[in-house]
């Protein structure tokens, strides 16, 4: 399943595609909540406002809370730029309920848009130390499960 991010997001429709369609409109997307978070990256220090990951994936019909248990702990969220750069997070570490992992769908840091290829959205995973997962351009989401083996 993908959730592809259009580069002019407030003019585009955030798609999920794969075996299953759930289509997610940027109203949709915009009605999410929003947070705000703190991240440090090489020295410089940003405070990031969008909705949690977990929100944007739960709104594609991905299990979370005490839904993510057996084969659904194997499931992966994939992220890319739109220069190509990805990025992987589990589940289970964003669920609200295992991992909790503080990883925000940012539309705005320190007060403005994102521009300048950082936008306009970025995944902004304010508890990593480096900012390697910090897709910059964020233009899709692929949720994917590791194959279980007997």
């Amino acid at each position: 399943m993908a959730i592809g991010l259009a580069d002019a997001f407030a003019a585009a429709a955030l798609a999920v595609t794969g075996p299953e369609t759930v289509p997610l409109t940027a109203a949709a997307f915009a009605a999410l909540p929003r947070t705000a978070v703190e991240w440090t990256v090489h020295d410089e220090k940003f405070s990031c406002t969008g909705p949690w990951l977990i929100d944007v994936v739960a709104a594609a019909e991905v299990p979370t809370d005490d839904k993510v248990r057996g084969e659904a702990l194997a499931t992966l969220v994939v992220a890319t730029g739109a220069d190509g750069y990805p990025a992987v997070f589990t589940l289970a570490e964003l669920d609200r309920t295992l991992g909790n992992a503080p990883v925000v769908v940012a539309e705005r840091c320190n007060g403005a848009p994102l521009t300048d290829g950082a936008g306009p959205l970025r995944l902004v995973p304010a508890r990593d130390k480096r900012g390697a997962r910090g897709v910059r351009g964020l233009v899709r989401l692929e949720i994917d499960r590791l194959p279980m083996t007997p």
